[in-house]
C-alpha cells in the first residue's frame, strides 16, 4: 500500500507537490514578485533541494535492494 494514513505518506506527498509547484517558472516570479524579490535565490534552489532526498533514496535501494526493488520504499515514496 503505497499511501497510508501517517506522517510521513503526508510529508511525502507534501515534498512532491512542492518540488513540482516550485520548478514552474510561473510560480517562482510570482513568489519573487511577493516578496519583493528578496528571496529569489532561496526559490529558485527550493526544487532542488527538495529533491536530493529522493534521488539518495532511489540510489540506495537500487544499489541496496536491486532484487526487490519495486517493493522498495522509493517505490513505495513515488506513489505517494
Amino acid at each position: 500500500i503505497s499511501f497510508t494514513v501517517e506522517f510521513n505518506s503526508y510529508g511525502h506527498a507534501m515534498q512532491g507537490f512542492f518540488a513540482s509547484l516550485l520548478a514552474t517558472p510561473v510560480v517562482l516570479k510570482w513568489l519573487a514578485k511577493v516578496s519583493g524579490g528578496r528571496f529569489k535565490g532561496v526559490f529558485q534552489l527550493a526544487p532542488f533541494v527538495l529533491t536530493i532526498y529522493p534521488t539518495y533514496n532511489l540510489i540506495k535501494r537500487f544499489v541496496k535492494s536491486r532484487d526487490a526493488f519495486a517493493g522498495s520504499s522509493f517505490a513505495n515514496n513515488g506513489f505517494e
